[in-house]
């Protein structure tokens, strides 16, 4: 049935636990995709030929509505797996052991000297450097 593999994705996003995301379903997305283009080529087809046949017209509004559920319901997938989801402490917290854990790692660099990876922040202008030993 049109739109079923784009609809499953959002009822597996919603059987989801809260606060935890399903793993991204590639295949789901593709099969989606594909009936989008399909839909699509359809319609272009049936316009080609509009003006010889009027009955083409219910045709081409369901399939385009069928195209633009399935388009809405992947922008609603992507938008949720985009979604940073914080663990239950708040974002002040979770930043607060963000920063210590990124401390942490940049102590252990270096041979036990450290390496400050936040001090460049910008990229150098130059594609290549020189290097000496």
């Amino acid at each position: 049935m049109l739109g079923d593999k784009a609809f499953s994705l959002i009822q597996e996003l919603d059987r989801s636990q809260h606060g935890t995301l399903p793993p991204f379903n590639e295949d789901a997305v593709r099969q989606a995709l594909e009936e989008i283009d399909s839909l699509f080529q359809q319609n272009v087809a049936d316009i080609n030929h509009l003006a010889e046949d009027d009955a083409l017209v219910a045709g081409i509004h369901l399939r385009h509505a069928a195209l633009e559920r399935n388009k809405r319901c992947l922008l609603a997938y992507f938008l949720s797996l985009l979604k940073i989801r914080y663990p239950e402490d708040s974002p002040l917290e979770w930043f607060a052991q963000y920063s210590s854990t990124v401390a942490r790692y940049m102590r252990s660099l270096g041979d036990g000297q450290g390496l400050d990876l936040t001090v460049d922040l910008k990229p150098p202008k130059n594609l290549y450097i020189e290097v000496t030993t």
